[in-house]
């Protein structure tokens, strides 16, 4: 069985085997392509199609085509509705993008691909963590493992490099930005932390370029183009804007020249000035690489290594302020776009080794990885308790940061003297953070309690979390002897629910 590792990406996809010589290798699509374009057009209104067909459609009829939809995937809101009426989410986008990748994957290799590592951002919510599952489910993908992106391009890292490190994974993407602080010792890799920004990437770098044409294009013509009005006009723009990114990291000028109603200017955006435009958005990431290191009780002195991850890196800017705020020099020593599906194949020969399962290409077996990789929960989960104040927040049981997989319980006490009933709830977030500040995943009622006049910590809570970093829960009143299952309902995404007498 093949070793397949799967990055789908916020605005591109791509796929990995682990070749006969044991190395990941990226599969070129049926195009020849090393990537595919995240984007889904429905031709005639019905019939979808993915990658550079779709956003070449989608430039005359750009209502039609969808991409960023990553950035929603696990909301259950109706993102388009095709010609016969029928509605898809976020999550049946992500299910037409893993079966086209599947499908030329298998005529690639030809062989049949049914089981894979698939990547996703260390900052993913279980909610967005299940919609993935399950999309992959639906286009025919058994998910082994779900892998957090800058620990896969940990392990492609560490394979290639075989050295004892600590390493800081810097990876922005088109849509995402993670940072990952991990240790390198022998044939391990363990994650000390993980964090980053859900909504920032590329793409948001490109909207500024975007947003400052607009502006230009305004005051020139006296009139500001709509997407309402000028759909084909902002179609044009987000593909020039790209262009013009990627052009200024090789040189210090670019030039945009577009057209709406017959208007036409040409906008020379000099490298000073597109950083300018962009320095609070490369400071959040600083900003947030600092904070994954002091969250490990490292400092930079204490780092050997700073990765740099993801197609967005290659911006001079990017290694500059890692430079300056860190006196080392970052490196690219895995290919940046290609490294976290290098170490998702990786892991996948890993997982299948675990499994029993020959790791094989053209039917030879081949080597697999000798390593061992330990990863760490990204989000705190707790307990909805009432807080001394008369407010509802989080109670940590398993902490951001907790070796997984793991299991942890704790006891809580009812708030009031004879209370026969309390509900438990499953809050992702923060200690002491507020319960509407949180993600709530799931809860139980607890009913029929033994009343008691002096209440005692006789709720027990159970957390259990996979190696995938899903959620199992239970409750259990240790006077009455009842136990119950928390169903985690991962379709909520962060919609709220109503709360009644609450385990405290």
């Amino acid at each position: 069985m093949a070793a397949i590792g799967f990055d789908i990406g916020t605005t591109r996809c791509k796929a990995s085997f682990v070749d006969e010589t044991g190395r990941a290798q990226i599969v070129p699509n049926r195009r020849g392509d090393l990537f595919t374009p995240s984007a889904i057009f429905f031709e005639d209104g019905k019939r979808p199609i993915v990658g550079v067909e779709a956003l070449a459609e989608g430039f005359l009829q750009p209502e039609h085509v969808h991409t960023c939809f990553k950035r929603v995937l696990g909301s259950q809101e109706a993102l388009y509705a095709d010609a016969d009426g029928k509605t898809y989410t976020a999550m049946d986008f992500q299910t037409i993008l893993i079966k086209a990748i599947k499908e030329d994957v298998e005529a690639r290799l030809n062989e049949a691909v049914d089981e894979a590592v698939i990547t996703v951002p260390a900052n993913f919510k279980d909610h967005k963590k299940q919609a993935t599952i399950d999309a992959a489910k639906a286009a025919g993908i058994k998910t082994l493992k779900l892998l957090h992106e800058p620990t896969a391009a940990g392990i492609a890292h560490a394979l290639d490099k075989k050295q004892d490190q600590c390493v800081v994974v810097y990876d922005l993407g088109g849509g995402t930005f993670d940072v990952s602080v991990l240790e390198t010792k022998g044939d391990e890799i363990t994650v000390l932390t993980s964090t980053g920004r859900e909504k920032l990437g590329g793409e948001d770098f490109n909207a500024r370029i975007e947003t400052y044409v607009v502006e230009l294009f305004a005051a020139e013509n006296h009139y500001t183009p709509t997407l309402e009005a000028d759909p084909m006009f902002f179609s044009e723009l987000a593909e020039k804007a790209e262009q013009a990114k990627v052009a200024l990291s090789d040189k210090t000028t670019t030039r945009i020249v577009i057209g709406c109603r017959g208007q036409q200017s040409i906008v020379e955006i000099t490298r000073e000035k597109f950083q300018e435009l962009t320095k609070d958005l490369l400071q959040d990431t600083v900003d947030c690489t600092c904070e994954a290191i002091a969250e490990t009780g490292k400092t930079w002195s204490d780092i050997d290594v700073i990765l740099l991850v993801g197609g967005a890196v290659r911006m001079p800017a990017v290694e500059t302020a890692l430079a300056d705020v860190s006196g080392i020099s970052p490196r690219m020593n895995v290919e940046p776009d290609r490294a976290v599906c290098y170490g998702a194949a990786l892991q996948c020969a890993i997982e299948l080794e675990a499994m029993g399962k020959a790791v094989t290409i053209g039917g030879r077996a081949i080597p697999t990885p000798n390593v061992l990789v330990r990863e760490v929960t990204t989000h705190g989960v707790g307990c909805c308790v009432v807080a001394k104040d008369g407010t509802l927040s989080n109670a940590i049981i398993l902490p951001k940061g907790t070796a997984i997989p793991t299991t942890k319980t704790d006891r809580f006490a009812l708030q009031f003297d004879a209370q026969t009933e309390a509900r438990v709830e499953v809050l992702q977030g923060e200690e002491g953070q507020a319960r509407n500040a949180c993600l709530s995943i799931g809860c139980v009622e607890l009913a029929n309690l033994p009343p008691q006049q002096r209440p005692s910590k006789r709720i027990e809570v159970t957390y259990a979390i996979d190696h995938n970093g899903m959620i199992t829960a239970r409750g259990h009143d240790l006077i009455g002897g009842d136990q119950v299952e928390i169903r985690i309902d991962y379709s909520k995404g962060v919609e709220e629910s109503g709360v009644s007498q609450t385990a405290a």
